[in-house]
């Protein structure tokens, strides 16, 4: 029987995958049979119960990722709850925005203004992906001219700052299911997809 957080984050498809490939023979045509392509359009996007939830995750990473950048600590345990991004995100990714959280911090900064906004797309969903299931998604982050790290101590712009994320171009998203949640696994630069200022 599944339990409620698995139906409740509408994780069926996913669970139903894994049962399938844990109960198929070991054969090398079985092995086969059990792989099916990723797939790249459903119908409702990033509505899609099967993908709802990993778009939320990764939604609930950026707002506590910004958070976190507001109000920066060295230690990234001694930040509040929401402002907790870890709690959305895996490593490689989670190790990245720590560092640069610390790294604000001990320059005595902090992001001040209006956050960029997302504009997230599905790209495809994998759920037999290797080792975990697996969604992709493609963000265009808008008004990033908002969004400024300032000095604390001098209460100025910090000078010279350049974005995660080059200009013009958008990133591209891994969310993965991986104990009993979606997380955010890596964040990279797509240079396939150019997005507005």
């Amino acid at each position: 029987m599944l339990s409620p957080i698995l139906r409740k984050t509408g994780q069926i498809a996913v669970l139903a995958g894994l049962v399938a490939g844990c109960s198929a023979a070991g054969s090398a045509t079985d092995q086969a049979g059990r792989v099916r392509p990723a797939q790249t359009s459903l119908p409702r996007g990033t509505e899609d119960p099967q993908v709802r939830a990993a778009v939320l995750a990764y939604e609930d990473f950026i707002l506590a990722f910004n958070q976190a950048q507001r109000k920066p600590a060295a230690d990234v345990k001694a930040l509040p709850e929401n402002a907790d991004f870890t709690r959305f995100s895996f490593d490689p990714i989670a190790a990245e925005f720590e560092a640069t959280v610390r790294k604000l911090s001990l320059a005595k900064s902090e992001y001040r203004g209006t956050p960029p906004r997302s504009h997230v797309t599905l790209t495809s969903v994998d759920p037999d992906a290797t080792p975990w299931p697996t969604v992709t998604l493609s963000d265009c982050q808008t008004g990033q001219d908002e969004w400024k790290a300032f000095n604390t101590q001098a209460n100025k712009p910090v000078p010279n700052q350049e974005p995660r994320v080059q200009r013009p171009y958008g990133t591209v998203v891994t969310v993965i299911y991986n104990h009993e949640r979606w997380g955010v696994n890596t964040i990279r630069a797509d240079p396939t997809r150019t997005c507005p200022g």
